[in-house]
């Protein structure tokens, strides 16, 4: 299965997704298209406990091909 396809499947739901450089981000797929994956953080941020600094939006854009892997995350707890 592809990034695009896990993306796809697992929209609207909390994962963690690693990118090629190491870099980890923990959110909720908010949009999917063929080069991008929107994703809104959770927990405690620049902006304070809640979605953080990104506000109620979309998120922020990830490229697909910058994942490496990502996960759902099941039991994410508020």
């Amino acid at each position: 299965m592809s990034i695009y396809q896990q993306c796809c499947q697992y929209q609207g739901q909390v994962v963690r997704i690693w990118c090629h450089d190491g870099v980890e981000h923990i959110g909720e797929i908010t949009r999917v298209d063929r080069e991008f994956v929107w994703v809104r953080p959770v927990g405690d941020g620049p902006g304070g406990p809640g979605y953080g600094f990104y506000g109620w939006g979309w998120g922020f854009p990830l490229a697909l091909a910058a994942i490496a892997g990502l996960a759902i995350l099941p039991f994410f707890f508020w």
